[in-house]
């Protein structure tokens, strides 16, 4: 036996399942080596080494055992074998994780070790890889100007695999820069250029680079779109698992599209998405990942798929079906012990909970502890302010419910003075002139007919649509109903989130002169006092 051959012969018994005849002939072979002082047979021997431990697994022992291979083939002034076992090495420590600062010290010295004679390819694989190590190092500066450097020597050999791949490189240093633009930029050419070279899954792995980035600028529509070519790419290849995620990723931009379709300032083609088919396409999508998902027979990623579906069948306003998936959900994910995807799950569990009028504190905490085990810190952000808008909105309602007598009566008093009214044929009251009234009258008075509108076409509470509609005409009435309703959660009522949203929408156009509000305005000011607080506070002083 060779020494040359020694490594190939070590990866074929482990490719057979036989790791003892492996390492037997691992070890004879280093033994062997050593014996005969042969550094070049000893560099052979330990590069087996190194196949054998990464099978088992022990990342940390076969990055030794390469960077003390390419020693000895530098002993035995065999360059090429030296770089190659360097580069190993780096790509190793890459694998192994934190501290990056070794797979940076390879990567480099793998770097300097090549000459003249190194191909240019081979100059391009180490430069990327030296890029990778850099940015994993914290130096993105660094890798940007590695990755240009292997993007210029594979367009100088019109090697547009070479070119694609340290576009991705410099795409990732400068998101980490801050330049999400160029990022962009290096992210689609090297979409487009996978594209020519006819490689499917790398164009996949593009477009979900686009999707992120297209996603931090805000630009949801492009977002979703680059996600559906993502799928459609991975259809083609087979990835199965790869294709869900696609699909789970193109559902979850598509509910943020809806979202903000939704605001005045969401951008048309948000708007277009939201008014039109929108919310039927994000339940189509998130119905087909659970049917993938149940094709390769992995419990946490149907429970994923099924958290998303739920989150769709909200933005379809179906509340009670989503909550109980949720439930059915939540035992499988603890079960898998994924703790993100059940912070996930208890959050949108949380934001249920305030859609249908019972906010549930203690499942948002439940949410950012799980965020919190997961390590997720932008989750754990989103967690923490649900939680105080909830502390926030539990307090008032608390002691308005405290406080108030019977809404119900005094509402039933007015709807039996004005039927009294009519049935005797009495003098109406005169019709209310809402421009006559002082500002705080008003502003109360017009979100109490908006509220009505809002509740009307939603087909809700009758009482409170009596009610507000008696506001509208009758001077006597307005003056009982306001007191007695105006501290009153509308969830209360049965309004629906797409019935929320549109409530503010409408307010948000009757008074334009006020600063955008959140999507969240009707569940962070529940009642119509608060409403009105609000935008008495934002109206300017001039008003």
């Amino acid at each position: 036996m060779a020494p040359a051959e020694l490594p190939q012969l070590v990866r074929e018994a482990l490719a057979k399942g036989d790791l003892p005849r492996a390492q037997e002939l691992a070890e004879d072979g280093l033994r062997l080596a050593r014996e005969a002082q042969d550094p070049a047979s000893e560099a052979s021997a330990l590069e087996a080494q190194v196949a054998l431990h990464v099978s088992q697994g022990l990342l940390s022992e076969a990055v030794k055992c390469a960077k003390d291979s390419a020693s000895r083939f530098e002993d035995s002034a065999n360059k090429e074998s030296q770089v190659r076992l360097l580069h190993l090495a780096a790509q190793l420590s890459l694998r192994h994780g934190a501290p990056f600062d070794k797979a940076v010290a390879c990567a480099q010295a793998a770097r300097d070790a090549q000459g003249s004679a190194s191909s240019v390819e081979d100059q391009v694989l180490v430069l990327q890889t030296l890029s990778q190590a850099q940015l994993a190092n914290g130096s993105p500066k660094q890798a940007l100007d590695s990755a240009n450097l292997a993007r210029d020597l594979s367009r100088e050999q019109d090697d547009f695999l070479g070119e694609a791949v340290s576009l991705l490189r410099i795409a990732g240093a400068q998101v980490r820069l801050g330049d999400l633009e160029s990022a962009l930029s290096a992210a689609s050419d090297a979409q487009e250029l996978f594209r020519e070279v006819g490689d499917p899954l790398a164009e996949a792995g593009a477009a979900g680079l686009v999707v992120r980035l297209q996603r931090e600028r805000q630009d949801l529509s492009a977002a979703r779109l680059a996600a559906e070519t993502a799928r459609a790419l991975l259809r083609q290849t087979g990835e199965l698992a790869r294709e869900v995620a696609a699909l789970l990723l193109s559902s979850q931009i598509a509910s943020l599209e809806l979202a903000s379709g939704a605001q005045p300032g969401g951008g048309s083609t948000a708007r277009e998405f939201y008014e039109g088919k929108g919310r039927n396409k994000v339940l189509a999508k998130a119905k087909e990942a659970v049917t993938l998902s149940k094709r390769l027979g992995s419990e946490n990623l149907m429970a994923i798929a099924r958290v998303a579906h739920a989150r769709a069948k909200v933005s379809n306003g179906l509340l009670e079906e989503a909550m109980t998936e949720i439930k059915e959900v939540l035992p499988v994910l603890v079960a898998c012990g994924d703790k993100r995807a059940q912070g996930s799950a208890k959050m949108l569990q949380a934001n249920l909970s305030v859609l249908q009028g019972q906010p549930d504190l203690a499942t948002a905490k439940e949410a950012l502890e799980c965020f919190q085990a997961a390590g997720v810190k932008h989750d754990v952000a989103l967690a923490q302010s649900m939680i105080a808008r909830l502390q926030k909105t539990r307090a008032p309602a608390a002691a308005a419910g405290a406080a108030a007598p019977t809404p119900g009566a005094a509402s039933a008093a007015a709807n039996a003075a004005a039927t009294s009214a009519a049935a005797t044929g009495g003098p109406k009251p005169a019709t209310i002139d809402k421009m006559q009234l002082a500002l705080p009258e008003r502003v109360k008075y017009t979100i109490t007919e908006l509220v009505a509108e809002a509740t009307n076409l939603e087909g809700m509470d009758g009482k409170l649509q009596r009610a507000a509609a008696l506001a509208k005409c009758l001077r006597e009435s307005w003056n009982i109903w306001r007191k007695c309703e105006e501290d009153r959660a509308l969830m209360e009522t049965g309004m629906t989130s797409i019935a929320s949203i549109m409530l503010r929408d409408r307010i948000q156009a009757e008074f334009p002169q006020i600063p955008e509000m959140d999507l969240t305005f009707v569940f962070d000011y529940p009642t119509i006092r608060e409403m009105t607080g609000f935008v008495l506070t934002a109206l300017p002083d001039d008003t």
